[in-house]
């Protein structure tokens, strides 16, 4: 869990500013633009909660690092 807390920060301002960069295709005038703008944001949000929720769980649970 110390990767965590010395990664964290960055892990969450490059997800930050990927979101950023796609939210510029919710100013587009085309539909298919929008969509894509707004679900690849929802996407790398989701990707972010799963880095700070979902692999810390799954680290503890099976133990990929144990040494014989």
């Amino acid at each position: 869990m110390e990767t965590f807390r010395s990664v964290g920060k960055a892990i969450s301002m490059t997800s930050m500013v990927i979101v950023l960069g796609f939210s510029v295709f919710l100013t587009s005038d085309a539909n298919a633009y929008r969509h894509l703008g707004f679900y690849m944001g929802i996407a790398v949000f989701t990707a972010l909660a799963a880095d700070y929720f979902v692999t810390p769980v799954l680290i503890m649970l099976t133990k990929p690092f144990k040494r014989n």
